[in-house]
């Protein structure tokens, strides 16, 4: 797919313009930590949602802005972060190309320096918009990993199986589980034998830890990473658990 990045820079630059000079959008984002971006605290957010059309997300490392009338998000981390966890993730997308595998992860590209309130140079970062919610993908692994405990202990699916799945060991295995299910998707098999092109030692090569439900979404009906810098203590093998 070719990404027209030029129409896009004037695009979502126009759009932070908008929000830093009727918004206050600029006060909030250079004078605010990240817990605070991830408890949403900006007091114009209704207002610029319902005039421009557009809805943010938050997190611990990045902040998301989207349009909806624009296949395309815009990310960034808070002024304050120590690290730049959307710059990582593009390093994570070019390693991914080469590899093989930028089909498991929703594209992503560094935009421009966003300059405002006369001191700040924000980095700012595009991402191919992907359907995404925690629920739909929490309850959609944890099915399919019910349906693999009923499979390999040759039992019913009832209420009876479902309380016993619920207190199982195989139920706390999150990370492993999500990736089992991320699997079944990309058509692979987790347990197979693997090589060293596998997605698993891919991931784990570029230190790609916090898979959890929220992190995924959907791309013309591909499964896709969405947020793949990981987190924590980067760069560190030891908290690599799938």
């Amino acid at each position: 797919m070719t990404h027209n990045i030029d129409a896009l820079r004037e695009r979502f630059h126009h759009l932070l313009d908008v929000l830093v000079n009727d918004y206050d959008f600029g006060c909030y984002i250079d004078g605010c930590c990240p817990e605070e971006l991830e408890n949403g605290w900006w007091d114009n957010y209704t207002k610029a949602a319902e005039n421009l059309g557009i809805w943010t997300g938050t997190g611990a490392t990045k902040f998301v802005i989207g349009d909806d009338n624009c296949d395309y998000i815009i990310k960034f981390s808070p002024c304050d972060c120590d690290f730049d966890y959307c710059g990582r993730e593009v390093e994570v997308y070019k390693e991914a190309e080469k590899a093989g595998h930028a089909d498991k992860f929703a594209w992503c590209e560094y935009l421009f320096d966003y300059e405002f309130n006369d001191c700040f140079c924000l980095p700012v970062y595009v991402m191919e918009w992907c359907q995404c919610g925690y629920d739909m993908i929490d309850d959609e692994m944890d099915e399919y990993t019910f349906q693999r405990y009923c499979s390999s202990r040759g039992v019913d699916d009832n209420d009876n199986t479902r309380e016993d799945y619920y207190n199982s060991d195989m139920r706390g295995e999150y990370q492993e589980n999500m990736m089992v299910w991320a699997y079944s998707h990309w058509g692979l098999d987790y347990y197979a034998p693997s090589d060293e092109n596998d997605i698993a030692r891919f991931m784990r090569k570029m230190f790609i830890n916090d898979i959890h439900a929220g992190n995924w979404g959907w791309c013309n009906n591909r499964l896709v990473l969405v947020d793949y810098s990981g987190f924590g203590e980067n760069f560190d093998e030891r908290s690599i658990l799938y």
